[in-house]
């Protein structure tokens, strides 16, 4: 490899890091006026505070391997079976 495919790799890699890393891209939540004028505007505000919400608290689901059994075996009741 050449100095100038190393340098741009760096690069690369450096302003990605940078824009995963930014605080500007975090999600902020909508801004609540100090008094809602009309039923309208409550609902406009009320809709994005829940999308706001349905996307910073989505849960995250994965899957957990547990390959020490003796972690199952003191958590789970002795007559309960895995393979029911």
């Amino acid at each position: 490899m050449n100095r100038l495919t190393i340098v741009a790799i760096l690069l690369t890699t450096l302003l990605v890091i940078s824009e995963v890393t930014s605080h500007e891209a975090m999600l902020v939540p909508p801004r609540r006026p100090s008094k809602f004028d009309s039923p309208a505007q409550l609902r406009r505000y009320l809709q994005a505070l829940n999308e706001y919400y349905a996307i910073v608290g989505r849960p995250r689901f994965g899957k957990r391997n547990y390959e020490d059994s003796s972690l199952l075996d003191s958590i789970l009741p002795s007559g309960y079976s895995s393979e029911e």
